[in-house]
């Protein structure tokens, strides 16, 4: 299907790309240059869909440069473009710039982040979402109800988007990855800093749409949807 949305991310040469995947593997094939994944037809599917994007955020992207790491994590060999791909369900996002580092994430709003809240939440924004009307379970201290499961799957999501764009090895989420308390709304940019070996703060920026939040890095953030301009404070 076309994309399901695409925006230039200005001042730093960035596209950030997001499809809803709807095609066979069969599909994909025909229109990439990249073998078929090992695994799950699920799990296949996504990987393609976000190879696929690539070329809707470059129509030259080099294939014949991309690499695998030992991580499984894709990079171009000779350094031409720094990318980021994520997946969830049956959506697929890719950011893409030849100027600055970058990072994307994807994730579907669903009730099962709570079980794990405490291990990537510090304990002030534990705090600050208790005070967001985030309940707490009195027997397993656990977060409950819609209000919590929205905003920590958007916490996870922006934690893992500053994870793949700082790229720096053994970080933890709740005592190295701080975000600064901020009003929810559907698209907006998010404070946020990194304590791993040092002090750096950023921005990461976010969208809500179709049930999932999508979340991205490429400093410095200047977001512009053709007719719709959205301002940032910087």
């Amino acid at each position: 299907m076309p994309l399901h949305y695409h925006t230039h991310l200005d001042a730093t040469r960035a596209t950030l790309c997001v499809w809803r995947i709807e095609e066979t593997e069969d599909w994909f094939s025909e229109h990439i240059p990249v073998r078929l994944f090992p695994g799950h037809a699920k799990r296949r599917l996504q990987h393609l869909a976000g190879r696929y994007l690539l070329t809707q955020a470059d129509p030259a992207f080099p294939y014949d440069h991309l690499r695998v790491s030992e991580h499984g994590r894709p990079y171009l060999e000779d350094r031409s473009r720094q990318f980021s791909i994520s997946h969830s369900g049956n959506m697929a996002a890719v950011i893409l710039s030849r100027d600055h580092g970058v990072g994307v994430d994807l994730e579907f709003i669903t009730p099962r982040v709570l079980k794990v809240a405490t291990r990537f939440l510090g304990k002030a924004e534990q705090s600050w979402i208790v005070a967001c009307g985030g309940m707490t379970d009195p027997f397993t201290g656990k977060f409950s109800g819609p209000d919590a499961i929205r905003l920590c799957t958007l916490l996870w999501s922006a934690k893992e988007a500053a994870y793949k764009w700082l790229g720096v090895p053994g970080i933890d989420f709740a005592a190295d990855l701080e975000i600064e308390p901020f009003a929810l709304e559907e698209t907006g940019q998010i404070k946020a800093r990194c304590r791993k070996d040092g002090d750096l703060s950023f921005r990461i920026g976010y969208r809500y749409f179709d049930d999932c939040w999508l979340t991205w890095i490429a400093e410095p953030l200047t977001l512009h949807e053709p007719g719709q301009p959205l301002s940032v404070t910087r």
